[in-house]
């Protein structure tokens, strides 16, 4: 499984999502990535492709490089029509300016995050801080501010690609060297299933 989920019991009372995969390649990938992890001997990101549809992408934990956020980022400067992304954080850094040079040049952005208002502790002090941000720098996109918690970190571009996982696309994530993993896939079926979630929400 594959998503956002910590498996504690406040974590269960938030909106997320988590994806189940089978695909033996991706699994066996997972399991050597979990052994790794264990002796502390993951000391590199790396992204393994699995077939034509999917990929699995991990960060190692190595400030400041991240492969998903590099992803995340490629994904939205390469968007032609649309952007729709959950996550626990506000945008920032190159994920806001991505997502703002996309609405500048016509995408349809859809963000969907945390009202700050409903955290606690560095959580609501990280996310007022990014609104703040995003006010001085006049970096307007349309974000959509829950009342419900939500922890779940989707992104789909153009209806086509899909990225989920659980990195926030936060360049605070990688200030804090967090390990993070995510699946990078094309396949129709999940990315139908992102968005009903998405739109769900």
């Amino acid at each position: 499984w594959i998503g956002g989920v910590n498996f504690h019991d406040k974590n269960f009372k938030a909106i997320d999502i988590m994806v189940k995969i089978t695909e033996k390649d991706i699994v066996d990938t997972i399991t050597k990535l979990y052994e790794k992890i264990d002796e502390d001997r993951l000391l590199h990101n790396f992204m393994h492709t699995s077939d034509d549809n999917n990929k699995l992408l991990v960060d190692a934990g190595m400030r400041p490089i991240s492969i998903i956020l590099d992803t995340a980022v490629s994904m939205v400067n390469h968007a032609e029509k649309s952007v729709k992304a959950t996550s626990a954080f506000v945008p920032d850094g190159r994920f806001l300016k991505a997502l703002y040079r996309a609405v500048k040049r016509g995408v349809a952005v859809q963000v969907i995050t945390n009202n700050p208002a409903i955290l606690s502790g560095v959580y609501n002090i990280v996310n007022i801080g990014s609104q703040m941000g995003i006010v001085l720098k006049r970096q307007n996109i349309p974000i959509t501010y829950l009342d419900t918690l939500i922890h779940a970190k989707t992104l789909v571009v153009d209806e086509k690609l899909a990225l989920v996982g659980s990195h926030n696309f936060s360049s605070k994530g990688v200030t804090m060297k967090t390990g993070e993993v995510a699946l990078l896939s094309r396949d129709r079926t999940l990315v139908k299933n992102i968005l009903s979630f998405i739109e769900s929400i």
